[in-house]
């Protein structure tokens, strides 16, 4: 796969990122589970049929990452331009969520506070476990803006969770 070509080690890598993918698309799409699996299935349609071409210049989760936000975006605007085109179409049912603990949930709200771009580099990094260097290559930023906004987010998440930081 180091080149590319071959589709059934990108389907069997796919497999392997599936469940760091899955969170992915579920923080870019708000916890919507039928809009996640809408958006990797696109997105995985995308590589598969070779539409997307990882070209090796960053790591296969990188590249498999930067194709399912770029596949949220779009389809986030379709839906948006749907609603607004036939807004008595739109199915206004929010489907019933778990409850998670209430530290997860403390987080999961903090998170929803932060600015779209700090909560992207913070779930990329914190969650998905990436560089900084990755995420910026997933958000489609320079590194130093990558920095710059997860500088903010730490700042912003310990305001928000009220964590007092010590300064030993």
């Amino acid at each position: 796969m180091a080149d590319g070509t071959d589709p059934h080690s990108e389907a069997e890598a796919l497999e392997k990122l599936h469940p760091d993918a899955w969170r992915w698309a579920m923080h870019l799409v708000h916890g919507d589970r039928e809009f996640a699996q809408d958006v990797l299935h696109d997105a995985y349609l995308l590589i598969l049929d070779r539409r997307a071409k990882w070209r090796g210049t960053s790591t296969f989760k990188t590249f498999v990452f930067g194709v399912i936000r770029m596949t949220a975006r779009g389809q986030r605007r379709k839906r948006a331009l749907m609603s607004f085109r036939f807004p008595r179409w739109q199915n206004e049912d929010v489907p019933a969520r778990g409850h998670p603990d209430p530290i997860l949930q403390g987080t999961l709200n903090a998170m929803a506070e932060l600015p779209k771009r700090q909560a992207e580099i913070a779930e990329l990094v914190f969650a998905q476990d990436l560089t900084l260097e990755e995420a910026a290559s997933v958000m489609g930023v320079s590194l130093g803006s990558a920095r710059t906004h997860y500088a903010r987010a730490k700042v912003r998440l310990r305001e928000l969770l009220n964590v007092e930081v010590s300064h030993d």
